[in-house]
């Protein structure tokens, strides 16, 4: 969670994709410690790993020759998970049979890397927040003619040169350039020509233009496209989806398209995933709305929409996803969209202008598993209406009017495993109708009015991954009951100014815990030795405290971790 304050809310509206591993273990055999649950056979290939990682380079290509092409594909990535692969390492498995290779910013990949990559076998190569990559690397990649998927994002050293050089993949069908900032609206005429994309991502390439973009308008196989946060573009420009009929997924949010856009385009009836928020939409699109049939996954937010829109989307009677943040959708709007649309699992409403009327509502969202109710002006009478909810796994109930009372509603939700209480309504009390959830991994009480009593009352959470608790009221008290919590790995106790080394030395007993934040507490110096008590810890927050700048860069370099809120 968040270091110095609650996480932004925006950030927990889409979880996609893939695991990602980005910090470092400290030993090899680390890894075994940091991934929970692991089956024999991963156990064993770390195992291998840490064996065969530090044996000489000629007895690693012995071992290796004598690998199965599956058991070496095996080893290569966990290798590549524990972040223990170099380019020694890299260099033996030059002629396996490597079907795909996904490298994230956690590894040093440079240029040199991608010489070694077996391309004759490769179909899919993923390179994510590789800083060390630029333009002569897209040169080795070429070699890659069976390629069908290819990942450069956040790649940000990579320009319309090395997009030149990549021209030659005829076999592409996905693309992902994500963040790659500098290209611009020229190296789009060299993905022009891969004529068999079907999936290709230009979010955050910020230079884009309307020009380059329409270069574009020959790949009509295009069946997910993606221009977001593409800020120089405009309805001229986005005229080119009129040659992707066939679009299944479809991302414009933070351009500059205006309603005025639709006019021109198909009716796309295969679309079933649409995003345009913060775009310059109004009510008059809805109509069109209302005829995507498809239509399964819907993001407004941030968009000049009010009920009027709503209105239309009753005849999308398949629509499960609907994000309506920050527009001006009232009461009345959501009424309409709850009660013809009841297959919705995800909705996200915050700082919509709503209450209790509209939350009463929804009391026929059997499917529903996510509902943001944050910024509104949502009361525990309203939570009646979620009674029927038992699939909720995440709730964020943020700046509401929700008191302890409330929270009986959702003492049987078994599913629950995502809850945001941060509202000064909240205090101890309300603790003991959440205590009992068994899926709850992740628990807010930000800015609630917790103190000891309340810690005591959740301590047998012991589902609780994540704990937030910054009421400026805990004592070191707390810290013993923290301490029943062995799966916890995020911890945010920062502005509880009566917690010192004492309370922070019991935290030892948590030993999966990777994230702490310890800021404006009471701690000093001598609390290192109590810190390296803690094998996983990652990140560790410390502003404001009397921790002297030696000792913050003493944690950061022997423990390597993150410190956040270093002293000048």
């Amino acid at each position: 969670m968040g270091l110095t304050c609650s996480c932004t809310r925006k950030n927990l509206e889409k979880v996609h994709g893939e695991v990602i591993f980005r910090n470092p273990v400290r030993k090899q055999e680390d890894a075994l410690e940091c991934g929970s649950f692991l089956n024999l056979r991963d156990v064993c290939l770390r195992k291998i790993c840490c064996a065969t990682g530090e044996a000489g380079e000629y007895e690693l290509a012995t071992f290796l020759e004598r690998m199965p092409e599956d058991l070496k594909g095996a080893i290569f990535r966990t290798f590549v998970e524990t972040q223990s692969l170099t380019l020694q390492m890299l260099s033996n498995f030059s002629t396996a049979r490597l079907s795909s290779v996904s490298f994230h910013s956690g590894i040093p990949v440079t240029d040199e890397w991608l010489e070694y990559l077996p391309y004759g076998s490769l179909r899919k190569l993923e390179l994510i927040g590789c800083f060390g990559i630029t333009d002569k690397g897209m040169e080795y990649v070429a070699q890659g003619q069976n390629l069908t998927n290819l990942s450069l994002r956040q790649c940000i050293n990579i320009t319309s040169d090395g997009l030149h050089a990549i021209g030659v993949l005829s076999e592409l069908r996905k693309l992902d350039l994500t963040a790659c900032k500098q290209i611009t609206s020229r190296g789009l005429l060299t993905v022009a020509g891969m004529r068999k994309l079907t999936c290709l991502s230009l979010d955050r390439c910020c230079q884009l233009s309307d020009d380059g973009v329409m270069a574009l308008r020959n790949l009509e196989k295009m069946r997910e496209f993606s221009v977001a946060h593409c800020f120089l573009l405009t309805d001229l420009g986005l005229k080119v989806l009129s040659s992707f009929a066939s679009l299944r997924k479809l991302d414009i949010s933070r351009t500059g398209a205006t309603t005025a856009l639709f006019d021109s385009l198909p009716e796309f009836r295969y679309l079933h995933t649409l995003n345009m928020a913060g775009t310059d939409i109004n009510d008059f699109l809805g109509e069109s709305m209302s005829r995507m049939s498809s239509l399964r996954v819907l993001d407004v937010s941030c968009c000049n929409v009010r009920d009027s829109f709503v209105s239309f989307l009753k005849e999308l009677k398949d629509l499960q996803q609907v994000n309506l943040a920050y527009t001006k959708v009232s009461d009345r709007g959501v009424v309409s969209l709850v009660s013809h649309c009841v297959r919705l699992t995800y909705l996200n409403l915050d700082s919509c202008n709503i209450g209790d009327f509209a939350v009463e509502h929804m009391i026929g969202l059997k499917d529903l598993q996510y509902l943001n109710l944050s910024d509104t002006a949502t009361s525990s009478l309203g939570l009646t209406g979620i009674d029927n909810c038992k699939g909720l796994r995440t709730l964020i109930l943020t700046c509401t009017n929700i008191s302890n009372h409330g929270l009986k509603h959702l003492r049987d939700m078994k599913d629950l495993e995502v809850l945001y209480l941060d509202t000064r309504s909240i205090s101890d009390e309300g603790l003991l109708d959440i205590a009992g959830l068994p899926s709850l991994r992740e628990l807010d009480l930000f800015g609630a009015r917790i103190t000891d009593t309340g810690i005591k009352y959740i301590s047998n959470t012991q589902s609780l991954e994540s704990l937030e608790v910054c009421s400026g009221a805990l004592t070191n008290t707390a810290m013993e009951y923290i301490c029943n919590l062995k799966n916890l790995q995020s911890l945010n106790i920062s502005q509880n100014h009566k917690i010192s080394n004492a309370g922070v030395a019991k935290l030892a007993a948590l030993p999966s815990l990777k994230s702490l934040n310890l800021g404006h507490t009471k701690i000093n110096d001598d609390v290192t030795q109590s810190l390296r008590e803690l094998p996983n810890l990652k990140t560790l927050g410390v502003q404001g405290c009397l921790l002297s700048r030696r000792a913050q860069m003493r944690l950061q370099s022997n423990m390597r971790v993150n410190v956040v809120g270093l002293r000048k």
